[in-house]
C-alpha cells in the first residue's frame, strides 16, 4: 500500500509541474508584454541548466590516451 502511495504521488508529482511552473511564469509576467515575456522565457530556458547543483551533472569520464 505505501508502494502504491508512494509511486503514484510521484506520478502526479512530475505530470502536474509543468501547469504549476507554467501557472507561475505567467502570472508574474503578467505586467510585461509579449515581446518582454519572450526574452524572459528564453533567459529562464537558456540558464536553467547552469544552475543545477554539481552532483546532478553527468560524471566527468577522464581521457586516458
Amino acid at each position: 500500500m505505501t508502494t502504491l502511495f508512494i509511486s503514484l504521488y510521484i506520478k502526479l508529482f512530475f505530470l502536474l509541474t509543468p501547469f504549476f511552473v507554467l501557472t507561475v511564469f505567467l502570472t508574474l509576467t503578467d505586467g510585461l508584454d509579449r515581446t518582454a515575456q519572450q526574452k524572459m522565457a528564453v533567459r529562464v530556458t537558456v540558464s536553467g541548466p547552469y544552475r543545477l547543483p554539481k552532483n546532478c551533472a553527468p560524471p566527468m569520464i577522464p581521457f586516458n590516451p
